[in-house]
């Protein structure tokens, strides 16, 4: 029977040669900077990276369009998943109806990160912003 430590690694293993360490890679990354977010007065702080789960779930809904939408029945278990344990004081706060508009914006907030991560400058969502902070020009009002 071979002995396993309490992180449930073979010590044998721990210097093993390997084609791929995903634990090395992982080390290296920003895994424990929470996401902090605002709802309903608190600040809550969502895991650093969105769940691989969560992903799947997500990129199955952008498949089916644009235009498609979320409906509350998806949305719920989505955000318990990425909530965790604190999702059920978070369904007290957000109105069913909006907890599609939640999951949108939490999935555009982990997307963000992730564009940041890879050193890219997300687009903005403001016009004024994205036109170098030039907004609409006024036209002068005549006094008269």
């Amino acid at each position: 029977m071979a002995r396993i430590t309490l992180d449930g690694q073979d010590p044998a293993e721990a210097d093993r040669d390997v084609a791929v360490d995903f634990d090395a890679y992982l080390a290296e990354q920003d895994v424990d900077e929470p996401l902090p977010i605002r709802v309903g007065g608190k600040v809550w702080e969502l895991p650093a990276h969105l769940p691989a789960g969560l992903a799947l779930r997500a990129m199955a809904l952008q498949s089916r369009g644009k235009n498609a939408k979320i409906t509350t029945r998806e949305a719920a278990p989505m955000l318990r998943s990425v909530f965790g344990p604190q999702a059920a004081d978070l369904l007290d706060v957000v109105p069913g109806p909006l907890l599609p508009d939640l999951l949108t914006q939490v999935l555009e907030a982990y997307e963000l990160r992730a564009q940041e991560r890879q050193g890219n400058r997300p687009a903005s969502a403001n016009r004024a912003d994205r036109r170098g902070g030039k907004g609409k020009k006024k036209r002068p009002v005549s006094a008269g």
